[in-house]
């Protein structure tokens, strides 16, 4: 079979077993600062979710196997004193270039944020592994960016498909899902995309220099030129390049993104942390706030069968 060849395949990319001791406490500085070596987290947000993404910088902050793990955040329209407060966190502050045609200036934040995505390294030359998070995602396990930057310099991009036992995909999102396949890509490529599952465009790595990102910057400069939009090829355009080109990718454990739309998560009132909704109740590695989950408070399974009532979101002391 060809490369682009939208017919069935059943070589799926591999998925990750979790490692052992994925489920230990404590950080093992050390071993982080090794492994992590050259590699960067990105993020992304105007200032209507720069509450959310200093959520995410707060949940990596207090993980001291990351503090030598430096971070960029797009300015995607972020007020002066919220620029300021960054840069004071050490963080560096990037501005989204034209790409495929499309210069983002003066567009909706959403345009430049996912825009960015096939090239960081393009804006970030000096390092080997760039870790994308989104902004309504934070990190609870340190070990979930371990295995993303590890599975980036193994197999090129590491992510994370929507694909778990508890997961509820409602019909709209079907519908949203069909509509976005057969426009972008024809009713040939579009099928067979939709025959499989959806790999996560919010939480992934890339390492510098993989093929992936070339193949994913092309499908993504046709499906812009197709539809003259660029949200939300940029997630449909990654599954392309995987499913139907071949380009090799370490598909991780639904604990490094998990999406808490699709699934409340559990939480373990001994341990304080949220977990998997159902036993053994293994603790997840990054909460993902997609959809309307961003903010407000929800009541979510415990280990002990009952319901707690808490913020999903990283509470900031």
């Amino acid at each position: 079979m060809s490369a682009g060849d939208p017919g069935d395949r059943d070589d799926l990319p591999p998925r990750a077993a979790a490692p052992e001791g994925y489920e230990s406490h404590g950080a093992d500085t050390q071993e982080a600062t090794r492994a992590l070596a050259r590699t960067v987290i990105v993020s992304a947000a105007d200032s209507v979710f720069f509450d959310l993404l200093e959520g995410l910088l707060g949940s990596l902050a207090r993980l001291p196997a990351l503090a030598r793990v430096p971070i960029a955040v797009f300015d995607l329209g972020l007020r002066e004193a919220q620029r300021q407060a960054l840069v004071e966190r050490g963080v560096l502050l990037l501005r989204a270039r034209p790409h495929l045609g499309v210069d983002p200036s003066g567009s909706c934040p959403i345009v430049p944020g996912v825009l960015v995505r096939p090239f960081l390294a393009d804006y970030l030359p000096d390092h080997e592994v760039h870790v994308w998070i989104d902004a309504d995602a934070w990190v609870q396990d340190w070990r979930s960016i371990l295995r993303l930057s590890e599975g980036a310099r193994a197999e090129g991009l590491a992510a994370v498909a929507e694909s778990e036992p508890r997961y509820v995909t409602p019909l709209w999102q079907h519908v949203w899902h069909a509509k976005h396949c057969l426009l972008g890509f024809g009713p040939r490529v579009g099928m067979a995309l939709l025959r499989r599952p959806m790999i996560n465009a919010g939480v992934f790595a890339m390492a510098a220099g993989a093929p992936q990102a070339a193949c994913w910057q092309r499908r993504f400069g046709d499906a812009v030129r197709r539809t003259g939009r660029v949200a939300p090829y940029d997630q449909f355009t990654l599954n392309q390049a995987v499913w139907l080109d071949g380009q090799p990718a370490r598909l991780l454990d639904p604990r490094d993104n998990w999406i808490c739309n699709r699934a409340l998560p559990g939480f373990d009132p001994v341990a304080e942390r949220f977990c998997l909704p159902y036993a053994p109740f293994e603790p997840l590695g990054i909460l993902h706030l997609a959809g309307h989950l961003k903010a407000g408070r929800v009541a979510v399974p415990t280990t002990d069968g009952k319901r707690h009532d808490v913020r999903l979101g990283f509470e900031i002391a």
